[in-house]
């Protein structure tokens, strides 16, 4: 991918589901074990490709509070200026002191990085 990119002070809300334009055209053809590979977000962060552009991407996502890290595939675009991160794939698995469900959200730093695919 060659280069990095990190934003810091992400503002990550709480979803509990994740559906909409690109989920459908996302799994087309693929197998389920590259589905499940990763948990799924949301993306419309400040930085870096957007929409379609952005759909199967991966990025590594850090709690800021604990340090707590996930990779997630993007699957989805949002409006909120950050990730929409699905509840049970991401988002707990990066709350691991149960700050960000109390607070209905969390500040994450995030990297794109190679899926591995």
């Amino acid at each position: 991918m060659g280069k990095v990119i990190s934003i810091t002070w992400c503002t990550v809300f709480l979803a509990f589901l994740i559906a909409g334009c690109f989920l459908f055209y996302l799994g087309a053809g693929k197998p389920l074990a590259w589905r499940q590979k990763y948990g799924w977000t949301a993306f419309c962060g400040p930085v870096g490709p957007q929409g379609q552009a952005a759909c199967g991407k991966c990025l590594r996502v850090t709690n800021t509070r604990t340090g707590a890290q996930v990779t997630a595939r993007i699957v989805d675009q949002c409006s909120n200026g950050g990730l929409d991160l699905d509840y049970e794939g991401v988002f707990r698995r990066l709350d691991t002191d149960g700050n960000g469900f109390n607070h209905q959200g969390l500040i994450v730093n995030y990297n794109f990085v190679d899926c591995g695919d």
